[in-house]
């Protein structure tokens, strides 16, 4: 389920959020649901959906989540790769003692995503000009 649930994603924010909600029905595993949100946080540019949900549905989210999961909530949704991803992270999770530890770790990861992507974008452009193009 897993596989198919990750393969069909969309990036208008009401089909999102749609399929969010799918994800906290009794039809999903509670792994499953977990893997469906972090896809999310993934691979879309602005995660802005997912957060928005959250803020209506966390609570439903960490009952359906298995135990093991429950503490590193900020670690599934954490993605986005830019600054604007990382400080809603921050500002969602910020001051809740049970996820300080996995906020920590995922401000770390999305941190070392941005600089990577940064790093990787200079060495990009210097390729091109060395070609002679943009």
């Amino acid at each position: 389920r897993s596989a198919i649930l990750n393969a069909i994603y969309f990036a208008d924010p009401e089909i999102v959020a749609t399929h969010l909600d799918f994800l906290l029905t009794d039809d999903v595993q509670g792994t499953d649901a977990a893997s469906g949100v972090r896809l999310y946080a993934g691979v879309l540019e602005d995660n802005t959906p997912v957060f928005e949900w959250l803020e209506d549905n966390v609570d439903a989210f960490i009952g359906r989540i298995p135990d093991y999961l429950r503490s590193l909530v900020p670690q599934i949704v954490t993605g986005g790769c830019s600054d604007a991803s990382l400080e809603r992270l921050s500002v969602f999770f910020r001051g809740q003692e049970q996820f300080a530890t996995s906020l920590e770790k995922a401000e770390l990861a999305a941190t070392a995503c941005i600089d990577r992507r940064r790093s990787h974008a200079s060495d990009l452009e210097r390729f091109l000009e060395s070609r002679g193009g943009t």
